[in-house]
């Protein structure tokens, strides 16, 4: 850890499901999959959806493909690359608002917190030392 902020290569594969799919939730919650998909937690969105599986997240990685397939093909297949411009031609105001609202119902993917509990030692060290 430095200042604060992990550097994502020190983290666990198990911190970075977590990590990932917090952050899905905490910037689709506060600014729809328009926010996610232009911060920087945007950039992991191909991994999001592999995360989401780990975590009974299949609802909501099924919502973020269906935002993602609104996208045009050269800017859905643009791997770690911020999206700004590519959101900029999207019609409409908010063209992912129903995806929003539906995403919000969902809370939390269901075995989150089971994730942690069940693999302890990518979140607290090993367990024998």
């Amino acid at each position: 850890l430095t200042d604060g902020r992990a550097h994502w290569d020190d983290l666990s594969g198990g911190q970075q499901i977590v990590l990932m799919v917090t952050e899905l939730m905490m910037e689709v919650n506060s600014g729809g999959f328009q926010g996610y998909l232009v911060w920087d937690a945007g950039v992991r969105r191909f991994s999001a959806l592999t995360a989401l599986a780990e975590v009974g997240g299949q609802k909501h990685a099924q919502l973020l493909r269906s935002a993602l397939d609104r996208l045009r093909p050269e800017d859905r297949a643009s791997v770690d690359t911020h999206l700004q411009d590519a959101l900029q031609g999207l019609s409409g105001d908010d063209p992912f608002c129903d995806l929003d609202a539906e995403f919000w119902t969902l809370g939390e993917p269901s075995d989150l917190a089971s994730y942690v509990r069940t693999n302890p030692d990518e979140f607290f060290g090993s367990q024998s030392e």
